[in-house]
């Protein structure tokens, strides 16, 4: 049993026994001897699911409704089903919804592109009304592929509805059809596209009323009490009609293979490749360049093609060994390989990842002391996981991350659980018990300040967007790598270099040939400025509390402000040294190492290391653009990432805090900035700054896009200069969009309008500027998803068109067809004329 059904199980169980319909969690919790926070996220992940309920009021109370309280309103029933947790949730919970229905189910309409799995799922619907008892163990499961008898509706229909002795020539004894054969089980019509029109009508009757008339036959009707779905790879607005998709209620659409998770492809593969292994009785070995192949191909028959692709290399390999030989590869195996073993239980390694989480939580909840709960780990993983039950990519990207991340940056040995473990947390987003993160929080910021530090920036990668999973994997792999991290040294060592990995590059070296974590490093711009060294090296400081002393070295600056400007921050010893090569900081690293004094390593870089300072005149010696946003670097990087790529290499973007921005310009002469060309920032400069500046927010006016031609038409292309317009309009339109829209993409709607409006710029010819569009992509954008929530629709007033408003009308009904297939929503008459009142300016009238 899973952790969700043992929730479900006591929830029920606590329920019962103290006479209730509802609990709160603190009572739960207090049921269960659980923490409250275990209690609260485990019901909320079952809240999501659909399988619980909970009130509204505070303190929320948790309940069963009537359809969620059975036992077998489960998704766990589609066995092999994968994505039943994630992109095919709520199309099982609709399907299973569907054939609960009082009395007899209701209809089911799956679509979606050819290889999708139509009739697996179906054929699951079918095992799940089974095994629910809602449908006998006897009952049929037919399929009938309408596309078999396209080009003769006569014979499709006889097929369907049977036929009576002397129905037409050849008919010499009475037939019974598929839908009374499929009596009291599931009729599968696959293809139902091909259905032709009269077939669909003829239906209607037993869609309605469960009767049919077979053919030959107009008086005695038949009865059938069969479930129908419905498959087709076609649009049905064209292929079916409106009145027999009225009697069809449920809709739901596979997605293609490309558009399903990661992780979810990645278990189609496993999945296949498994099914193949068995078939062959051989293990497989599939290199990672394959592998990656099949995960990131768009196929044109999706899974069914994929299938067909595996069985064909797994038949090429299987012709050229032996028999005896239990094992074929599959690629080069140069790479890392895929492993699928012959044995391997899918379902098992599943259930072995759900469950896994507590033993996780309960290696270190117990203990205080940081070697045993380090031990307990170890055996956890040892005893209970391995690569071969981790999704592969996962475990791979994971490894890669923390290659580079410890071993690499700080010098940290790598053991393969620490891989295993950190890829399943992952996998999982395994969150620790509240109070075991609060413990756990307080043990290593107190007794490993210097591990804690590694291990934060180890993991920052692995779970961005989740604090508490964050955190959980950062108290973990501070547990893990505690033994190899020297505690005892009191002198912290911060290298900063001007260039993108310059500082990075040094520190590797010092902390894998000391074996150790000895230095850290900051890797900077070429045009920061001394505020922003001191405030990234405090930043760093205030990790540390128990620091005897700290080493600041730099490759190029003044020793004297900053020495001034960060040593009264401190309650230790600071030395600046401006000398950084790999051979100094190695040298000073070794020194802290061994523990020497602070004073005698002082002594001794006085004595030793000496350079000239060298500086050049100016800004930058390139021509180049400054960006500076008062919103933050963010919007600053972010625009220098559209314009990069049309700059020649002649030409540098520089992104400055505005602040920054301000500082060079109070301090410097015009003449500092001789080689800019011009400067985009979102507030104004000082008037009698010479330099050619833009606000951002001008851009997206004729008078902006004008300004950029003129400063740099002598260096871009007017191709390139459109191009580079179009893109910053599509940043402020996304950014806009990003903050309004409560569910839709904003990636996805913008490329939709994008074309929309393409469609309208060709067809009345014209070209909307900056602002214009923006307010399009607004309002088209938010008009699709108000649709989508609100089928509501508002009328107009009914009065004369002119032939302008009648074209337009016309045209953008069609403009919108494929957008309103693609989000099932109706573009009105309404919606129309407020476009109207949009573009009415902008068309020529004849």
């Amino acid at each position: 049993m899973n952790i969700e059904k043992r929730i479900i199980s006591k929830l029920h169980e606590t329920l019962e026994k103290q006479n209730k319909e509802r609990i709160t969690t603190s009572d739960f919790a207090e049921a269960t001897g659980l923490s409250r926070s275990v209690c609260s996220n485990y019901l909320n992940k079952l809240f999501k699911a659909e399988l619980v309920q909970k009130t509204k009021n505070r303190p929320v109370e948790w309940y069963f409704s009537e359809v969620t309280g059975e036992s077998d309103n489960n998704i766990d029933y589609f066995d092999n089903y994968i994505g039943k947790y994630g992109s095919q949730k709520d199309i099982l919970a609709n399907c299973i919804a569907a054939v609960k229905y009082p009395p007899k189910g209701l209809n089911i309409l799956i679509t979606g592109p050819s290889g999708t799995g139509k009739s697996y799922l179906a054929e699951n619907i079918y095992e799940y009304t089974k095994n629910t008892h809602i449908i006998s163990d006897s009952a049929k499961f037919l399929t009938l592929n309408c596309a078999d008898y396209a080009n003769n509706p006569e014979l499709l229909s006889s097929v369907l509805f049977g036929y009576k002795k002397g129905a037409f020539t050849g008919a010499v004894s009475d037939y019974d059809g598929f839908l009374k054969n499929a009596n009291g089980g599931i009729l599968f019509l696959d293809e139902v596209h091909r259905l032709s029109g009269e077939n669909q009508e003829k239906l209607f009757q037993f869609l309605d009323t469960g009767n049919f008339y077979p053919v030959g036959e107009n008086t005695v009707l038949e009865h059938s009490e069969v479930r129908l779905i419905f498959a087709t790879t076609e649009n049905t607005d064209n292929t079916l009609l409106t009145t027999f998709m009225r009697r069809v209620p449920v809709h739901v659409r596979l997605l293609k293979y490309s558009e399903r998770p990661l992780i979810e492809r990645n278990e189609l593969l496993e999945y296949l490749f498994l099914a193949e292994a068995r078939r062959l009785n051989k293990s497989i070995s599939i290199d990672e360049a394959t592998w990656k192949w099949f995960l990131n191909k768009d196929f044109e028959g999706n899974v069914g093609k994929i299938k067909n692709e595996i069985r064909m290399m797994c038949a090429i390999s299987y012709s050229q060994i032996a028999q005896n030989i239990k094992k074929i590869e599959i690629g080069p195996q140069k790479t890392h390989t895929i492993q699928i073993d012959v044995n391997a239980n899918f379902l098992n390694n599943i259930e072995l990842l759900n469950s896994f989480s507590f033993l996780v939580d309960k290696a270190i909840k117990k203990s205080d002391e940081i070697d045993t709960a380090r031990n307990n780990l170890m055996e956890c993983v040892q005893k209970n996981i391995t690569c071969d039950l981790l999704d592969p990519i996962i475990y791979a990207e994971t490894k890669a991350i923390l290659e580079k991340n410890l071993h690499q940056k700080f010098g940290i040995k790598i053991q393969k659980y620490f891989s295993v473990l950190l890829a399943f947390m992952t996998l999982k987003n395994v969150i620790l018990d509240t109070e075991t993160l609060k413990k756990w929080q307080e043990i290593l910021r107190t007794k490993c300040p210097r591990t804690m530090h590694i291990a934060k920036y180890a993991t920052k990668s692995l779970q961005p967007d989740n604090q508490a999973a964050q955190l959980s994997l950062t108290i973990i792999l501070a547990i893990m790598i505690s033994d190899q991290t020297d505690e005892n040294i009191g002198l912290q060592i911060l290298l900063i270099s001007h260039g993108s990995q310059t500082a990075s590059s040094i520190q590797a070296v010092v902390n894998q040939l000391g074996g150790n974590y000895l230095v850290d490093a900051i890797d900077m711009p070429i045009d920061i400025s001394i505020n922003k060294i001191v405030e990234s090296t405090l930043k760093l400081i205030t990790e540390f509390q128990r620091m005897t002393g700290f080493i600041l070295m730099i490759d190029m600056g003044s020793l004297s402000q900053l020495y001034n400007m960060i040593s009264g921050e401190l309650d230790s010893d600071l030395l600046v040294i401006n000398n950084l090569t790999t051979a100094t900081a190695l040298d000073v690293a070794l020194k802290v190492q061994s523990h020497q004094d602070f004073k005698e390593i002082s002594k001794y870089a006085k004595e030793n290391y000496t350079i000239e300072s060298q500086y050049y005149s100016g800004f930058s010696q390139k021509k180049n653009i400054i960006i500076s946003c008062m919103s933050g670097l963010g919007i600053s990087e972010k625009i220098k990432d559209i314009m990069e790529p049309f700059m020649p290499e002649k030409i540098e973007l520089n992104v400055l805090e505005y602040k920054d921005l301000k500082e060079l310009i109070a301090g410097n002469e015009e003449n500092y900035f001789a080689n800019t060309i011009f400067i985009l920032t979102t507030s104004s400069l000082p008037k009698k700054f010479a330099i050619p500046n833009l606000n951002v927010y001008d851009i997206l006016d004729q008078s902006g896009k004008d300004f950029i031609h003129r400063v740099m038409n002598k260096y871009l292309s007017k191709k390139q200069l459109y191009s580079l317009d179009e893109e910053l309009l599509r940043f402020f339109s996304l950014e806009g969009i990003a903050e309004r829209l409560m569910f839709l993409n904003p990636n996805i709607i913008m490329n939709d309008v994008e074309t929309i409006i393409f469609k309208y710029e060709n067809y009345y010819e014209f070209n909307l500027d900056g602002k214009i569009k923006l307010n399009l992509y607004m309002h088209i954008a938010l008009m699709i998803e108000r649709l989508m929530s609100n089928r509501t629709r508002l009328s107009i007033d009914n009065v004369p068109l002119s032939a302008e408003a009648k074209e337009f009308y016309k045209v953008t009904k069609d403009i919108f067809k494929p957008i309103a297939l693609k989000y099932n929503v109706v573009i009105d008459d309404y919606e129309i004329s407020l476009l109207f009142e949009i573009f009415k300016l902008y068309i020529k009238k004849d």
